[in-house]
């Protein structure tokens, strides 16, 4: 029942704005015809009446009876025609039709010879009459009346005899089958405009695949529905569905399953829905219901909708399982427009998202506030990068035999005027979200390599730099290009950049591996950050051409009093080895698990315990005193050198 209720209600709401639009041409040309009809009439009676009483002076009784009849057959067509009335076209072609005969043959006398031209005027009306039925009365109409002027054969100035009237009716007839062929094409015309903008109705508001309303036609259907003020009596909530990893789903599957796959599940959706309540689909795997019901009742379809998804869908002789994450908003509660309620029903969608998917969750004032403040900050941030408020700091990476630096690694930092120095963790997901990420990881780039070279310029001793890029950047077709245009614009060589990439994105499909394959033929490094913190990752880390592996922090951090960290560190140092890679530990801040890790093989180490992340300034200064102990250690062992040969 809801399916045919639905269907009901769009094709009802789809004719009707269909209707007005594509008969609106047609009723501004019968609106201008007719209203030029009956003003011709009143205008002729005021003509009658001068020209018959003041200059032929015709009897006062007679010249007033035929203008007022003339008077009176303009105003009911005008009349008619605009009170209203379903049936007003109708009656406007009888009224016309009537008045055929009687004005021809009233002023036949008056008229004189010129008076059989009258229904000519008629003609150009019947060319845009899209009632066939009035057009066969009008075409009756004037020819009865030919054919009457003929039978009543009045005395008139000149001699009109019955070849006469014969040729007037066959000027008739061949006037009406011309008005009738122009009528004809007209019409076809106007059926062919009428499936035209079926079919645009069709693109605008239907969604192609499942057949669904869009999201525009559902915001038309839902603010009707609000203007009516029916859900404000029993209660109505807008339902957003987005299918978890679909993308998954598409790239393992094929584009054609996951289309059947959503075909499916709107299927299912317009089967769980009841009476006048609508689904829709947004976009992509996202899909919308309006739902309508006592308040009490609402978790219970809540779950219901969620069950949807929950139950395997049999895509040919495979079964799928798929969950979708579920934001809900309520009237009035959540917003009071169709935009507020989707709106803040796809906000709630992504908080059911963050809570780890397969969840259904209601947009609370709270949640609302904290995405106000995620859209404030991601303006400020934008603003942040036109005014230069970002800068690059630099962590140095130690080796665990000499205590040298040899590598750095390269954090961004928010300098905000007014609220001094904001931390990365606050803004760098503001970044991700909106999208921010791909023109600050592009500066972040470009700043680390020009930096870097600037340094190697100057004589400081050549180090790594790395350089985080986050999921956004790896899933961004044009990221070889911008890594390679860093690297040729800077001068760099591509030895002395590192790129990380998280193990999570790893994680993300064979996709990322391909990308990060043709990242490391660009002849950088590449290491994956985090390490340990995806159980699953061994199996892509065979599929990846990488360099190095960073063992998360909390491990490093827990070797002092968790047997568990311990073993996970030292494994990790041992398969790294055993693969070839390098090993560096993130995080170190003591002496003991500076020790560990060493102990165990590890190459290198980052953290406090040496160094916080340094400004550009301090970084420079830092390479300049190990670059100038490098060149006493040298110069020192160059004298013992030759002092022992002067010696021997």
């Amino acid at each position: 029942m809801g399916k045919n209720n639905l269907a009901g209600i769009g094709e009802g709401i789809r004719d009707r704005h269909m209707y007005n639009r594509i008969h609106i041409l047609n009723h501004r040309i019968r609106s201008v015809a007719i209203y030029l009809i009956g003003l011709s009439f009143i205008a002729g009676a005021a003509i009658n009446y001068a020209f018959q009483y003041h200059m032929k002076d015709g009897p006062l009784h007679a010249v007033l009876l035929n203008s007022g009849i003339l008077v009176l057959l303009g105003t009911l067509i005008m009349g008619i025609f605009y009170s209203g009335l379903r049936s007003r076209t109708v009656l406007v072609g009888i009224i016309i039709a009537l008045s055929i005969p009687i004005i021809t043959l009233r002023f036949a006398d008056c008229a004189g010879v010129t008076i059989w031209a009258f229904p000519f005027l008629f003609l150009i009306l019947m060319m845009v009459v899209t009632n066939r039925a009035i057009f066969a009365l009008l075409s009756l109409s004037i020819l009865t009346t030919q054919i009457l002027m003929w039978a009543a054969q009045p005395k008139l100035t000149v001699e009109i005899n019955g070849a006469d009237h014969l040729g007037r009716i066959a000027f008739f007839v061949a006037g009406i089958i011309s008005a009738y062929f122009v009528n004809k094409s007209y019409i076809e015309r106007l059926r062919e405009n009428h499936e035209q903008l079926r079919q645009i109705e069709k693109l605008a508001y239907r969604d192609h695949l499942t057949g669904l309303p869009n999201l525009v036609q559902f915001s038309r259907m839902l603010e009707e529905r609000l203007a009516n003020d029916a859900p404000r009596r029993q209660g109505a909530a807008v339902v957003l569905l987005d299918v978890d990893e679909f993308k998954l789903i598409n790239d393992t599957l094929g584009h054609d399953k996951g289309d059947r796959l959503l075909l499916e599940a709107s299927k299912r959706l317009v089967g769980a829905v009841q009476g006048a309540e609508m689904v829709a689909r947004m976009g992509g795997d996202v899909f919308l219901v309006l739902l309508e019901l006592e308040p009490e009742r609402m978790k219970e379809r809540y779950e219901a909708l969620l069950q949807c998804f929950r139950t395997p869908f049999q895509i040919d002789d495979q079964e799928i399982e798929v969950t979708a994450s579920v934001g809900v908003t309520v009237y009035p509660e959540d917003g009071v427009t169709a935009a507020q309620l989707t709106k803040n029903a796809e906000i709630a969608m992504y908080e059911a998202k963050n809570r780890g998917k397969n969840q259904i969750a209601e947009c609370t004032p709270g949640l609302r506030s904290k995405v106000e403040v995620t859209v404030g900050m991601m303006r400020q941030l934008l603003r942040a990068q036109e005014r230069n408020e970002l800068e690059l700091f630099y962590q140095p990476q130690v080796c665990c035999g000499t205590g040298a630096v040899v590598g750095l690694e390269a954090l961004i930092r928010w300098r905000h005027p007014e609220k001094g120095m904001i931390p990365p963790g606050l803004f760098i997901p503001v970044a991700e979200q909106t999208g921010l990420i791909l023109p600050i990881g592009e500066w972040v780039l470009r700043t680390a390599c020009e930096r870097n070279k600037a340094w190697q310029d100057a004589g400081l001793p050549p180090v790594r730099i790395g350089v985080n890029l986050s999921v956004r950047q790896l899933q961004n077709p044009g990221i070889v290009d911008t890594v390679k245009a860093a690297l040729r614009d800077s001068g760099l060589e591509p030895r002395y950049l590192e790129l990380e990439i998280t193990e999570s994105v790893v994680m993300k499909g064979t996709d990322t591996i391909e990308t990060i394959n043709r990242l490391k033929e660009l002849g950088v490094y590449i290491s994956i950050d985090d390490f340990g913190t995806e159980y699953s990752s061994l199996n892509y880390l065979r599929s990846l051409d990488v360099d190095r592996i960073k063992i998360a922090m909390p491990f490093v951090q827990g070797v002092e009093e968790s047997r568990k960290d311990r073993a996970i560190t030292k494994g990790i140092i041992v398969l790294a080895k055993t693969m070839g890679l390098g090993v560096i530990a993130e995080g170190v801040e003591t002496r003991t698990q500076l020790d560990y890790v060493t102990e165990h093989g590890c190459d290198e180490v980052q953290g406090y315990y040496y160094y916080k992340p340094l400004p550009s300034a301090e970084m420079e200064e830092l390479l300049r005193q190990q670059g100038l102990s490098e060149r006493l250690v040298t110069l020192g062992r160059t004298g013992h050198s030759a002092d022992g040969s002067a010696r021997s």
